[in-house]
């Protein structure tokens, strides 16, 4: 929905949506999750505590116009060889992107 007069530069769009200026927040939002999940994971031994990682990545997004375009975003993972199972009983990254701590 284009307003009067305002027409969208769609390879503007593009370009900001690539840009270092969104990568870098997207960054900086996965690092808090990564926080989050680091202070609520549970502890048997502290390897999978220690083993949260942000990192940036280019994600392909569907378009309005059923496209695909890619796009800067970050991810937040875990390396621990038991993570899967952990995630699974625990849902520490579901709960600390939600920004839930307890």
């Amino acid at each position: 929905m284009a307003r009067e007069g305002f027409i969208p530069d769609r390879a503007g769009v593009q370009q900001l949506l690539n840009s270092s200026m969104v990568q870098s927040g997207t960054v900086r939002a996965a690092q808090s999750i990564e926080r989050t999940a680091r202070a609520i994971a549970p502890r048997d031994t502290g390897e999978y505590a220690g083993s949260f990682r942000s990192r940036p990545v280019t994600v392909p997004t569907l378009t309005g116009r059923g496209g695909k375009e890619l796009r800067a975003g970050a991810a937040v993972e875990n390396s621990a060889p038991h993570a899967a199972v952990v995630e699974a009983r625990s849902q520490v990254l579901a709960r600390a992107s939600r920004g839930v701590r307890t």
